[in-house]
């Protein structure tokens, strides 16, 4: 099913990847976010794949499939404000993919309201707009996604990040499709 928006969608905890695997099936483009997290079963100092945001999945979607989407077992609702769709900017959804896909350390982190935005200008982040936290003697930086209250750290070179000026974090937008 080509075509959309990416929509979030609020599923039960600990069922999104059965939610992800259902919309993947009824012919969405699904994206779960997922870093490497300790199990809860044993050996316990092992990991396994843990959804960055429990609760959350991201789905390709518009107003004509909602109604597929709301079918979805473990859904519990298509995140909206006032009646409108929450949608994400496809540049989130990029800054997501790449940090998954960058073979750096990553994972969440608690909610960044203030802080420094910055760009990562070299390495395999080069791009991404973020803030920059400073924990433990590394830099880190934290990716927000403001109207969801949840940010997601990648470790990076001191040297390949640039205080922008000009770039702008990443923020919600409500907006209707066309």
């Amino acid at each position: 099913m080509p075509g959309g928006r990416w929509v979030v969608l609020h599923v039960i905890q600990r069922h999104e990847k059965s939610a992800a695997q259902f919309l993947y099936g009824k012919g969405y483009e699904v994206f779960l976010p997922t870093y490497a997290g300790r199990s809860t079963k044993p050996p316990e100092n092992s990991t396994e794949a843990t959804p960055l945001f429990p609760g959350y999945v991201f789905c390709r979607g518009n107003e004509q499939s909602r109604g597929r989407m709301i079918t979805t077992p473990g859904l519990i609702r298509i995140v909206s404000f006032g009646g409108k769709v929450a949608y994400l900017r496809d540049n989130e959804i990029a800054a997501l993919k790449q940090m998954c896909s960058s073979g750096r350390n990553y994972g969440p982190h608690p909610f960044v309201q203030e802080g420094k935005i910055i760009e990562v200008v070299n390495g395999p982040l080069k791009g991404i707009v973020g803030t920059v936290v400073r924990m433990n003697k590394n830099n880190r930086v934290v990716i927000t996604i403001d109207f969801l209250m949840k940010s997601v750290f990648a470790e990076i070179n001191r040297g390949d990040i640039l205080v922008s000026r000009s770039a702008s974090a990443p923020y919600y937008e409500p907006q209707t499709v066309p």
